[in-house]
């Protein structure tokens, strides 16, 4: 299952063997050549965010969700943990915050000592020193405020560590604890890497590489914008000189070291990207580590798929009831049908049974969203396929020149589509009619109708307004955060996503109200039909149960090992039972999972397989 989901990698000096670990806690030893796995050995009791190997030492380190550290020493292709540490608890003296979820990558070793460097339990910044029998804990200081440390390099220079941190924690050069200068960034850091000595290409959340002259102490150069989504990896072959990026936008890119714009698109994986290294010892070979699960091998200079290391289902990304069924869509060229056949007379919930049906011939595309009305189901595709079905099964195809983001439908059989490159259009399903609505210069991500407003909102920054009667476009509310999810709770009111936090606007108001607010993104929210919950799914892989009203938070609920992705309450035509508040989730797990809302608190059934 998802537990096999490969979140991080690392390589060794002589570039013949791959340490990749996943979300079982495992580290996969992977030949490079043949990408064989040689063995796993079993490190964490959860998620591994973060592998570092020691650049003259045979030492490995991990950093777990678990609440622990790992060190371990490599003998030929046997993995030895020597020191398995609790850093939950770890923290800078003083300190006020408590543990929290993190996916922080704050892990590095110093090039030649044996000492490492990662983050505490509480978002500060420990390093150590260590031999194969006993270890110290030499300091922990919060260097970047309250921010979280997202990466940690040591510059070679004796005792200096860099450090970048999300939001605006900023760039940190610091010695034993202690700032020696800082460098503002308004978004997240998340890669230092070395191109010669004091230089580096810096990856940030702001789409954009820096290049930072670490001696100067002058503004890092900031690069041209380069992708639509948060820029996660910078990579540099020493032996061709080229540098690589790679983004949540699927794409690996070719950079100019120098100015750090574009040459070229490389390759376009099937879902999101981070992990990336080019082989110095043949520099057309690439290992790219893609977010569903999946290690890759690619001939970077013809942007061709080598050898896959995949062990995960294709991911469940959203859910809709049509037809008396639930259609359930995510990756691949299918989606799945799930039909109520029983009452569980022990358990009192419905049984279903699963069918697969083929949608597309474009294997290596995936459904973004699904949505349906009365007579229609529609899947927005990331390649840009829009497949309309209707309850006979005919069918209507619509194409577009860039991902699907959202869509949902209006009445007199409208639907509405929202796309990556910035542009929002209407479709009439009677007339076979395309038209464009609006064009912003990005993303637009989520979007929602009512009978008189379409609602839209951009990546990060701006929520609009459409009229539908007038077709007048306006600027509405600001500043919000990642803008995953709106819906209309009547024709004035619309619940949104703002990053952490769900949040309410009505028309004729400037001002947003915050709902509720967790610790990381909103990635969906749904309520009952008499509208007593609020059920909210955050990126921290919890389901929140919130009242309705107030959004005053009842219960805090893990859903699932990997990412969740999309939820709906079950409507009476889908269930055999008369409870009202049974709902089912969706995500990268593969197969969707029923749930129950009991005593103010979500029980959950297990999967639905």
């Amino acid at each position: 299952m998802s537990e096999k989901n490969i979140d991080a990698f690392c390589i060794t000096k002589d570039e013949k063997t791959i340490y990749a670990v996943n979300k079982l806690g495992e580290i996969l030893t992977i030949e490079v050549d043949n990408f064989n796995v040689l063995n796993r050995t079993q490190i964490h009791s959860g998620s591994v965010n973060v592998i570092a190997i020691h650049d003259s030492q045979q030492y490995l380190a991990t950093l777990g969700n678990d609440g622990y550290l790992a060190i371990c020493k490599i003998t030929d292709d046997n993995i030895e943990c020597l020191h398995f540490i609790k850093i939950r608890h770890l923290k800078p003296e003083f300190d006020h915050y408590r543990p929290g979820p993190s996916t922080s990558q704050a892990l590095a070793f110093h090039p030649s000592q044996f000492r490492l460097a990662s983050r505490a339990g509480t978002g500060g910044i420990f390093e150590l020193t260590f031999t194969e029998k006993d270890y110290k804990i030499l300091h922990c200081h919060r260097l970047h405020e309250r921010y979280d440390p997202f990466t940690l390099h040591y510059t070679g220079n004796q005792d200096e560590l860099l450090s970048g941190s999300n939001a605006m924690g900023g760039i940190v050069l610091s010695s034993k604890g202690k700032i020696i200068y800082k460098w503002h960034n308004d978004k997240a850091i998340h890669w230092f890497e070395p191109i010669e000595p004091g230089v580096y290409l810096v990856a940030s959340d702001a789409m954009r590489v820096l290049r930072f002259e670490l001696d100067t102490r002058k503004t890092p150069l900031r690069g041209p914008k380069i992708s639509i989504d948060h820029l996660e990896h910078v990579n540099y072959n020493k032996t061709s000189q080229k540098a690589y990026t790679s983004a949540f936008d699927r794409r690996v890119l070719e950079i100019d070291p120098k100015s750090c714009e574009i040459i070229r698109e490389v390759w376009k994986a099937p879902f999101k990207l981070r992990w990336i290294y080019s082989l110095n010892r043949q520099p057309e070979i690439m290992i790219v580590q893609c977010r569903n699960g999946g290690l890759y091998k690619i001939n970077s200079d013809q942007g061709e798929v080598i050898s896959v290391l995949k062990e995960t289902p294709d991911a469940q990304w959203s859910i809709e009831s049509f037809n008396h069924q639930w259609f359930v869509a995510g990756e691949g060229h299918y989606y799945k049908t799930y039909t109520a056949y029983a009452k569980d007379k022990k358990w009192d919930i419905t049984r279903y049974r699963v069918q697969q049906h083929s949608l597309t011939e474009d294997q290596y595309s995936y459904n973004k969203r699904i949505c349906s009305s009365e007579q229609f189901i529609a899947f927005g595709r990331a390649n840009g396929e829009l497949i309309v079905k209707t309850k006979t099964n005919e069918e209507y195809r619509f194409s577009f020149n860039s991902a699907i983001r959202d869509l949902c439908f209006g009445e007199n059989h409208k639907l509405y589509v929202c796309c990556e490159e910035g542009g929002l259009y209407e479709i009439d399903l009677i007339q076979q009619e395309k038209k464009r609505l609006f064009k912003l210069d990005g993303p637009i991500w989520s979007l929602a109708v009512n009978e008189k407003y379409l609602a839209f909102a951009d990546r990060r920054d701006s929520l609009y307004l459409y009229e539908l009667e007038t077709g007048q476009s306006r600027f509405w509310l600001e500043n919000m955060g990642f803008a995953k999810r709106m819906k209309w709770v009547n024709e004035s009111c619309l619940y949104f996503s703002g990053g952490s936090s769900l949040l309410k606007a009505q028309i004729g108001s400037d001002s947003k109200i915050i709902l509720a607010n967790f610790h990381n993104t909103v990635e969906d929210f749904v309520w009952d039909a008499k509208r007593r919950y609020l059920v909210i799914l955050s990126y921290t892989r919890f389901l929140y149960l919130c009242d309705y009203e107030t959004g005053a938070i009842l219960q805090e609920h893990a859903d699932r090992v990997d990412y969740s992705k999309g939820l709906q309450f079950i409507p009476p035509e889908n269930r055999l039972t008369n409870y009202e508040t049974d709902f089912i989730t969706v995500g990268r797990s593969g197969v969707p999972e029923y749930h129950r809302i009991h005593d103010d608190r979500i029980i959950s059934y297990g999967f639905i397989i």
